[in-house]
């Protein structure tokens, strides 16, 4: 007669893990989208505010930049330089949420932004002013990282705050900030 073995395991308890998982996930994330939305008004707002007319006398970095203004016509924008509201409308927030983070991007388009508004340096706010021109400056363009940083911090602490609170738990997050020029 032969002989034979048999096990039967009930998978309902790890079908429930899986599906609490999803439902987590999906709360997770509308949670992610509505700091987020609540954010960026303020965050966009404040990077691409109508600055007032250029201080004078310019302040330049150096002689041979403002030379170089000259002798490239406004460095191809033309003399007198008129404002299209470009630089300060091409400020972006991207999101993107995946299971495991929510990664946020603010940034500007324009290729000249960090001489207007600074660079987007984590480091430190010094290295992040080294960039921004003297006359931005002095006209009121703000230092990006003063705007953006805050507001990075405010959707971390808001986010893992309303899961700690939902969840019960002590839910602990590593932050990676890093910034680039394009």
């Amino acid at each position: 007669m032969p002989i034979s073995a048999k096990a039967t395991y009930n998978a309902a308890l790890l079908d429930d893990l899986l599906a609490y998982a999803d439902g987590f996930n999906a709360q997770a994330f509308a949670l992610a989208n509505e700091v987020v939305d609540a954010i960026e008004p303020y965050v966009i707002g404040n990077l691409s505010q109508p600055i007032p007319s250029v201080a004078r006398p310019i302040e330049w970095e150096s002689r041979k930049q403002q030379q170089a203004y000259w002798a490239s016509d406004g460095f191809g924008a033309g003399i007198p330089y008129r404002r299209t509201d470009e630089t300060r409308n091409a400020w972006y927030l991207n999101r993107q949420l995946s299971a495991a983070e929510l990664a946020i991007e603010i940034g500007n388009s324009k290729d000249h932004a960090q001489f207007v508004y600074g660079s987007l340096n984590q480091r430190s706010r010094p290295e992040a002013a080294r960039f921004q021109q003297k006359m931005h400056r002095n006209t009121g363009y703000p230092l990006a990282v003063d705007i953006i940083n805050p507001a990075l911090e405010t959707i971390h602490d808001q986010y893992l705050g309303t899961l700690r609170k939902q969840y019960h738990t002590d839910i602990t997050t590593i932050v990676k900030r890093r910034s680039k020029r394009r």
